[in-house]
C-alpha cells in the first residue's frame, strides 16, 4: 500500500528510510538496536561494509555512510569498554544516537532533517568534546617531549661511545705496535746473544 498523506513517510529522506530498515531488520552480530531501542551499533565493520551496506545504498563506502550520519545529526556514543579493546579494529562498536530515531517509532523520521555544508561548518563544538581534546592534545605534547628527551640522550650516548671506540682503536693501534716494537726488541737481543755465545 502507498504511504498516505500525513502518515510521515512522504517526508522521511531515503537515507533515513533505509538506514531505519537496515536496523529494524538488522543482522545478528553485524548491526542492531541498543536494547531500550534509543540507538543502534554497529559491531562487526567489515561485515557491515562488505554486507550491509551495499544490500541497502548503492556503495560499500563505511566513511561515506558515517558523513551521512552525521549530516542529519546522529552523535557517534562513546565505546563503554576499555580503550585497547576498542582501537582493536575486529573488535570496533559504532553506536549512534539521535532522539528521533528509535525502535518502534519510524514517525519520528520526518523530524530529522539533514544539515547543510553551512550549518555544519557553523555548528558550534560540543564543549565537553573540545575539552576532552585538549586534555588529548596535552598529554600527546608531553609524551612527545619526553620522547625528545629519550631521543637526545640516546644520541648522546652514542657519541660518547663512538668517540670512546674510536679512542680504544687509537690505544689498541698504539698497543700493537708496542708490542711489534717489543718482539722486534726480544729478538734482536736472542740474536745477539746467541752471536755472543760459543
Amino acid at each position: 500500500m502507498a504511504p498516505r498523506r500525513g502518515d510521515g513517510e512522504r517526508d522521511t529522506p531515503v537515507f533515513l528510510a533505509k538506514t531505519y530498515k537496515m536496523v529494524d531488520e538488522g543482522v545478528e552480530g553485524v548491526v542492531g538496536w541498543t536494547p531500550d531501542g534509543s540507538s543502534f551499533v554497529i559491531r562487526d565493520c567489515d561485515r557491515f561494509t562488505e554486507d550491509v551496506i551495499p544490500k541497502y545504498f548503492k556503495h560499500k563506502n563505511f566513511s561515506s555512510f558515517i558523513r551521512q550520519l552525521n549530516f542529519y545529526g546522529f552523535r557517534k556514543v562513546k565505546d563503554p569498554r576499555p580503550r585497547g579493546q576498542a582501537k582493536d579494529k575486529s573488535k570496533q562498536r559504532w553506536e549512534f544516537h539521535h532522539a528521533s530515531f528509535r525502535r518502534g517509532r519510524k514517525d519520528l523520521l520526518k523530524d530529522i532533517r539533514r544539515r547543510s555544508y553551512q550549518d555544519a561548518a557553523n555548528a558550534q563544538p560540543d564543549k565537553g568534546d573540545v575539552d576532552k581534546l585538549k586534555a588529548e592534545l596535552s598529554v600527546l605534547q608531553k609524551k612527545m617531549a619526553d620522547l625528545t628527551g629519550s631521543m637526545e640522550s640516546l644520541v648522546g650516548a652514542v657519541q660518547t661511545l663512538q668517540t670512546e671506540y674510536t679512542g680504544a682503536s687509537t690505544v689498541d693501534e698504539m698497543l700493537a705496535e708496542s708490542a711489534k716494537a717489543k718482539a722486534a726488541a726480544i729478538k734482536a737481543s736472542d740474536e745477539a746473544a746467541a752471536a755472543v755465545s760459543p
